[in-house]
């Protein structure tokens, strides 16, 4: 009879075992800063089926690693673009611009997610309800559950 055979940890897993040793909450920050994709894409099946998924890249402004979308959501104003900016663990894309290259101005929260969204594979997104074109993004509803997935490039 052999023996069943374990699955190697991933390149992440790896990261975050070595940070978590050392019980540092920055050294796990650092961890996966250093371990998180430089690309990926997010859409449903059908946004992916007809090209229309969101295409992000790594980036820092002002400090803070974010991805940069190419494209703003169906309620953004000319000239911006999603923004994915990660706190205490849930992911938020915002309706962003960014001035002069090293501000980054983020006018309303459009979709979230509690999940590590930078792994591969399907992650449950709330809507919110609230965003608008001419919202100064204030207000906020968030509701729904919304399938979709992240593909690396």
């Amino acid at each position: 009879m052999s023996r069943p055979r374990s699955r190697s940890p991933s390149p992440i897993t790896d990261v975050l075992a070595v940070a978590a040793l050392s019980q540092s909450r920055s050294a796990i920050t650092d961890a996966l800063a250093v371990a998180a994709p430089s690309q990926f894409s997010i859409g449903t099946a059908n946004a992916f089926r007809y090209g229309h998924a969101f295409p992000y890249a790594k980036s820092t402004i002002g400090g803070e690693d974010i991805y940069v979308c190419t494209k703003g959501s169906e309620w953004a104003r000319a000239g911006e673009f999603l923004v994915l900016r990660c706190n205490a663990g849930t992911w938020t894309a915002w309706d962003s611009v960014i001035e002069d290259g090293t501000t980054l101005r983020c006018r309303q929260p459009v979709f979230r997610c509690a999940e590590d969204i930078t792994t591969a594979g399907w992650h449950t997104w709330s809507t919110n309800f609230n965003a608008s074109s001419t919202g100064d993004g204030s207000a906020v509803a968030w509701r729904g559950s919304l399938p979709a997935e992240t593909r690396h490039a």
